[in-house]
């Protein structure tokens, strides 16, 4: 009985949690996984910006993240929308604030302060990028 109780006692926050996986397109598309229950989460940007990273767009802008996983700092869920921000608080370049509309699944980052925005739509779940469209 003791044994019953202790592995129900490890599953259940197993149980609560609840994940939030988004495959967000736009010209440049990225992947969210979040962690309602904690508040927490990472996003991925796809390795589909290597030409603009030679030409050194992507460290004079920092408007654009490099290919990779990047953690979210801080969530939080605002009316219709989830609202979350990548990098630090302060004034740290290439910081970015996400809102993705929960009836619609539209998003709109906001980069370094309005200085860059971006928008598309998010779909449920981790996909694949589409091929080439020409």
């Amino acid at each position: 009985m003791k044994k019953l109780f202790l592995t129900l006692l490890l599953i259940s926050p197993l149980a609560k949690s609840e994940i939030l996986e988004l495959t967000c397109e736009s010209a440049f598309p990225f992947w969210v996984s979040l962690d309602l229950s904690k508040s927490s989460g990472v996003v991925t940007y796809p390795d589909n910006n290597k030409e603009l990273d030679k030409r050194g767009e992507l460290r004079t802008t920092e408007h654009l993240r490099r290919a990779g996983e990047y953690e979210i700092k801080k969530f939080d869920m605002r009316g219709d929308f989830y609202v979350f921000r990548l990098g630090g608080a302060f004034k740290e370049p290439g910081r970015h604030n996400t809102y993705i509309n929960r009836k619609n699944l539209k998003f709109l980052v906001f980069v370094d302060d309005a200085q860059y925005a971006r928008e598309g739509k998010c779909r449920k779940g981790i996909h694949e990028l589409p091929e080439y469209q020409i």
